[in-house]
């Protein structure tokens, strides 16, 4: 505990090698200003506003509050314990400023996600007539958060260039940051083609903003550029590109950048081997997750998160639970992301009583709040599980509202059971929430198809057709021998077309041998023929492309939701494949089909 009763009494254990260099150049009869300031940067580096407040009201007691270094860090200390107002009060009752103040402002809003606040002192600045430093510029854009700061964003970029900052290698960062953060990808990576010198950091931030833009194919694409490049990559151009990898889940780059970060020797590092579990996780690798949790020294509550969830995804609920109890055995403490894999788990393996338990567990004996992940699983567990009536009520007294997300869930759920009244309930929340997305309308007609309805399921498309621009058709990668192979509808363009359709037929034949049964029902308008999907193409070319290998999965990632009739056909070719596994990645999960059995259990 810092004492701040008396100026005597103003000395605690300080590390007087953290002050700034300034302060060599004080008199030594300024101690007690050098104490204040020292007591400032502990209050910083703890957070702790109450003594900050204290010690505030004891500097202007001693009448120091005008001594223009001490005013700035009083700002400084504001800003790093989260004391906006206290920080405005007293920005404004400041007799003098200087650059350094308006920094220090800037920068707490910046810190602080209040992104126009930031913008508005800075704009204030400007009217003032203080010339703006590199600082100013590096803090004012990294206070842009969003795609809704855009318009401001060219503006503060062109007043860089305008003052001489634009090539300054901080600035230049924080604007490459600054224009992923707002959407404007193309202008990031103008900044930095820009860019005199390009180290490590240049690198590592330009595959960030393209990893975190959604971009992951680029992202790789990029680090293959920096390696051809002689740039040796860090820990953190890695964790990176790990991401990247997550985004576009092909199970062969995952294995490619672990082979980088193990001859880069790094695969020891914790925080790295945390994001390969992860990657591996969501990559369909859960053999190699499973390798790198047994060989991390030091497991936390994020790597017991993150091996959890896999097998939860993979459609491992028990292994996945079992893994809870053994994390609180070895003293490890969940988190509300632990809680998520457990709800999961319980979702995806129908265990409704044990997905209760957890639920009030959550908040009885952990203490966390629920958050719209947790509900969401509650309610798809409740649906997937019947109990439509349960979820209706649920979500009349859940604790976190979403819902357009919470009655989309709902709606499927509706669907499965065939409950066409409180799917249509379910509908008009949809439409109110998400007038302009496809799904819900598709989700209400595919219900009156099922139902004998078809008047009412073409009045539904109709109605889908005038109010949505059109979907993104639907497509399926597969990655053979390295090179990535993508298929859409009625793929035409492969130069094996002939033979992936002749094949593709090859396959339907054996299936209907086997007892497949076709979805025969009428197609909604502007439908597909359910035979010509793009996950069946990949599925032919990759099956024909590398024959008979056991130990060799298929891996397909679709950019849609897996329908019905080419889940229950993949099913059924899984069995003629002798033991060999079919990985299929939709928007929904992971479907590994071996056998004839899918481990989504039928219900995604």
């Amino acid at each position: 505990m810092i004492s701040i009763c008396s100026s005597s009494r103003i000395s605690t254990a300080i590390d007087t090698s953290r002050r700034p260099r300034y302060i060599l150049r004080l008199d030594q009869g300024s101690r007690e200003v050098t104490e204040y300031l020292d007591l400032l940067l502990a209050c910083g580096r703890s957070k702790n506003l109450g003594n900050g407040r204290r010690l505030h009201a004891r500097i202007v007691a001693t009448g120091h509050q005008d001594v223009m270094f001490l005013a700035n860090h009083i700002l400084i200390m504001y800003g790093k314990c989260g004391g906006m107002e206290d920080l405005s009060r007293a920005f404004s009752g400041m007799k003098r400023r200087n650059i350094v103040s308006w920094n220090a402002v800037i920068s707490a809003y910046a810190q602080n996600d209040r992104s126009s606040d930031a913008i508005v002192i800075f704009l204030r600045m400007l009217l003032d007539g203080i010339q703006p430093s590199y600082v100013t510029f590096t803090s004012v854009l990294n206070a842009f958060a969003g795609p809704e700061l855009h318009r401001w964003a060219k503006l503060v970029h062109d007043l860089a260039l305008e003052v001489g900052f634009g090539s300054h290698p901080v600035v230049a960062t924080a604007l490459l940051n600054m224009y992923s953060k707002v959407g404007s990808i193309d202008r990031a990576r103008q900044v930095f083609d820009e860019l005199a010198i390009k180290d490590v950091v240049s690198w590592s931030n330009m595959i960030a903003a393209y990893a975190q833009t959604g971009h992951g194919t680029e992202a790789l694409e990029m680090f293959h550029r920096m390696d051809a490049e002689g740039i040796q990559a860090n820990v953190i151009t890695f964790v990176t590109v790990v991401h990247a990898c997550v985004l576009v889940a092909r199970i062969t780059d995952a294995r490619t950048i672990h082979c980088r970060i193990i001859e880069a020797g790094l695969e020891s590092n914790t925080v790295l081997g945390t994001a390969l579990l992860n990657m591996y996780g969501k990559c369909g690798g859960l053999a190699e997750a499973k390798k790198i949790f047994d060989k991390l020294a030091e497991r936390d509550v994020v790597v017991w998160s993150a091996i959890l969830e896999a097998y939860a995804r993979h459609g491992h609920p028990r292994v996945a639970l079992k893994l809870f109890t053994l994390m609180q055995q070895e003293g490890v403490r969940p988190n509300d992301v632990t809680f998520v894999g457990v709800l999961e788990a319980c979702c995806h393996g129908g265990f409704v009583p044990e997905g209760r338990f957890h639920f009030a567990s959550l908040v009885r004996d952990h203490e966390l709040r629920p958050t719209a992940h947790h509900v969401h699983c509650m309610l798809d567990m409740l649906g997937r599980a019947g109990k439509l009536e349960e979820a209706e009520s649920f979500i009349a007294r859940m604790p976190v509202k979403e819902e357009a997300i919470t009655w989309s869930i709902f709606l499927g759920s509706c669907r499965s059971y065939g409950d066409l009244e409180r799917g249509k309930r379910a509908a008009e929340k949809v439409f109110e929430f998400l007038p302009h997305c496809r799904a819900g309308y598709l989700t209400l007609a595919s219900m009156y198809t099922d139902a004998g309805m078809p008047e009412e399921a073409e009045a539904v498309a109709r109605l889908m057709e005038s109010r949505c621009p059109k979907k993104e058709p639907g497509s399926s990668k597969i990655v053979v021998r390295g090179r990535v192979h993508e298929f859409c509808v009625r793929s035409q363009w492969h130069p094996q077309a002939k033979e992936i359709y002749s094949y593709l037929d090859e396959l339907h034949a054996r299936a209907l041998e086997l007892g497949y049964v076709p979805d025969t029902r009428p197609l909604l308008l502007g439908s597909v023929e359910r035979k010509l999907h793009s996950e069946r193409l990949a599925l032919a070319f990759g099956a024909m492309s590398v024959p008979g290998k056991r130990n060799s999965p298929i891996h397909i990632i679709k950019n849609l939701r897996v329908c019905r009739d080419c889940h229950e056909f993949t099913k059924f070719v899984s069995r003629t494949m002798e033991g060999r596994e079919i990985i299929v990645r939709d928007t929904s999960r992971f479907h590994l089909f071996k056998d004839g059995v899918c481990s989504c259990g039928d219900y995604w």
